[in-house]
């Protein structure tokens, strides 16, 4: 995991802080997967709140030597947004690398 980089986390709170390393951890696997040559992960997070309840704003990009693909989600639950990022970015990755051989196949 030494490929992310965190822009914004210093204005998390603790349990944010934790749920970031936890679930970055979780999807770097899932895209790693996917992509198998990811070059940086770059999470940026934005709290727009000032005192009471906030809205967090989380960009997702992931860089592979051929291509990137970028996210961008907003909610009032910090989990849940980092959850729409990622889920977003491995729609575009699979939608990328998406092959067509199981239509072909169902031709023959």
């Amino acid at each position: 995991m030494e490929d992310i980089e965190y822009v914004g986390v210093n204005e998390l709170k603790d349990s944010d802080k934790a749920d970031l390393e936890k679930l970055c951890a979780e999807y770097y696997g899932k895209v790693k997967r996917k992509i198998k040559n990811i070059t940086h992960l770059k999470i940026h997070v934005k709290d727009h709140g000032k005192g009471g309840k906030s809205k967090f704003s989380i960009h997702v990009h992931v860089s592979a030597p051929t291509r990137f693909f970028e996210s961008t989600a907003s909610d009032w639950d910090f989990a849940r947004t980092l959850h729409m990022a990622f889920n977003e970015v491995e729609k575009q990755i699979e939608h990328a690398f998406h092959d067509d051989t199981k239509f072909y196949e169902h031709k023959k």
